[in-house]
This record gives structure tokens, sequence and C-alpha cells, in this order.
């Protein structure tokens, strides 16, 4: 069983990794409306992980969850590691186009649904499930920003 306290504490290592990815980004994309998403993206990261390291100290603190397995933990822990929401194999230095950009962080913030998705079906807690689902939300904000910037881009021409 997944602990509330261990699924935040995936989230902010993951909106760790979101946030200095469009932090790289802005010194590679300088355009006004590219550089403005690029900031508002990257501050929504650092918002994410102040919630939940908040949320996290507030669950830690009253001690009231359920401990996570060691194995399940290394296991996720070897997983947010690996898997492309690490961000750690792009090279912004290979990205060539604002379109580029803008898939492959879309890519990122779905896998990072996608993941959150399969925490969510190994929760058991109700709480924690609430949680989790408030994680999935707000992702799912920030796909819905990179689809409507993509799509401007493209009626720009």
């Amino acid at each position: 069983m997944f602990s509330a306290s261990e699924i935040y504490a995936l989230a902010i290592r993951i909106e760790k990794n979101g946030e200095a990815f469009y932090r790289d980004a802005l010194s590679k994309f300088s355009s006004p409306s590219i550089s403005s998403l690029l900031e508002y993206l990257a501050d929504e990261e650092v918002r994410h992980v102040e919630i939940f390291t908040k949320e996290k100290a507030e669950i830690d603190a009253s001690k009231d969850y359920p401990i996570p397995d060691e194995a399940i933990s290394k296991e996720l822990e070897k997983i947010v590691g690996d898997q492309k929401f690490s961000l750690g194999e792009v090279d912004l230095s290979k990205v060539e186009s604002v379109p580029e950009l803008l898939q492959i962080a879309e890519e990122f913030e779905n896998d990072t649904i996608l993941f959150f998705e399969m925490i969510a079906s190994f929760v058991q807690d109700s709480n924690t499930l609430n949680e989790v689902q408030k994680i999935i939300t707000e992702e799912n904000e920030h796909v819905k920003l990179l689809r409507e910037f993509a799509e401007k881009e493209r009626e720009k021409g």
C-alpha cells in the first residue's frame, strides 16, 4: 500500500524535474510568447512543490498513514528516475522548434498523469486517493495550457 507521504515525495520529485526542464527551455527559447508560457509552467511546478511539501509535512507530522513497504518505495524511486518524466534524456540543445518543445512538454505532463493514475490504482486509503486525484487534476491543467498554446501557434502559421 502506498502512503500519502510517499506519493507526495514522488510528486515533489517529478515537479522539480518539470521546473528544471521549463527553466532550461527558457534559456533556449526566448520569444516573448513561449517565454511567458515556460515561465508560468515553471512557476506552477514550484507552486505544486510548495503545496506537496506542505501536505507531506502535515501527513508526516500526524504519523497517521500506512507505512509503505520498503521494496515498493525503492521500486517507485526507480520508476521515477528511469521514466521519461524525469526528463533526464531530453537534450534541449537538439530541440529546434517551439512545436517540438511543446510536444516534449506535453509528453512530460501526460507521462506524469499516467504515473499518478498508476499510483491511484494501488491506493486503498480514500484520503490518499483524493490527494492523488488533486495531483492529476493539476497536471491535466498543464496539458490543457500546452495544447491551447500549440493551437495558437499553428493558427499564427
